[in-house]
């Protein structure tokens, strides 16, 4: 039987404000570089992720109010990251 990977999960819930997107990126930046990514890949992964969830308000919530809010799951298996 093959044994599953040592997996670490976080998962971060915030309310479907842009306001709320400032605590998302201090929450992925510190775990980038709490994990040795070189500081041009945190900047990157930031991006990234601040641009998939400003799109999930600005697009897939656009007609809904109240706005529910933005939940993000972020997978580390023993040699990768998912989020």
């Amino acid at each position: 039987m093959e044994k599953e990977p040592d997996t670490t999960i976080v998962r971060l819930r915030v309310p479907g404000e842009t306001e709320s997107l400032s605590l998302v990126r201090t929450v992925v930046t510190h775990l980038a570089r709490s994990l040795g990514f070189p500081e041009r890949e945190v900047d990157k992964i930031e991006v990234a992720v601040d641009e998939a969830c400003t799109n999930v308000l600005e697009h897939a919530y656009r007609f809904v109010s109240p706005k529910p809010p933005v939940q993000l799951e972020i997978r580390r298996a023993v040699d990768q990251w998912v989020l």
